[in-house]
């Protein structure tokens, strides 16, 4: 996923964006970042290859993923820094996305950081 054509959004309106909000014109596809304004939560929605993914970063190494039911997780990939969600439908990932904070506390916790402003 890169992450340098980000879209930002507050955490409040994730659940309103579609899709197309986040593909271009010329075919690619903006990362989205969950915000609350002014600081990134370090959570990320983004599309590789023919695959979406969710990305969110750990605030500890050791926090694991534990799976709900409701994921629809096509396959995950963790390190000591983040983990990775893949999922075939944008729908999967950002309903994975929008109710991250009900399914997973696992998650609650995370590493943030300053937006700068342009």
């Amino acid at each position: 996923m890169q992450l340098e054509k980000k879209i930002f959004c507050h955490w409040d309106l994730v659940r309103f964006v579609s899709k197309e909000n986040l593909e271009k014109e010329d075919g690619t596809f903006l990362t989205l970042s969950v915000t609350n304004g002014k600081l990134e939560y370090m959570m990320f929605l983004g599309k590789s290859d023919s695959e979406y993914e969710v990305r969110i970063y750990k605030s500890k190494p050791n926090d694991k993923y534990i799976p709900n039911e409701h994921d629809n997780v096509k396959r995950y990939e963790e390190n000591d820094e983040f983990a990775t969600f893949y999922f075939d439908e944008y729908k999967d990932a950002h309903e994975f996305l929008d109710w991250i904070s009900f399914n997973h506390c696992e998650y609650i916790v995370r590493p943030c950081r300053s937006i700068k402003n342009n």
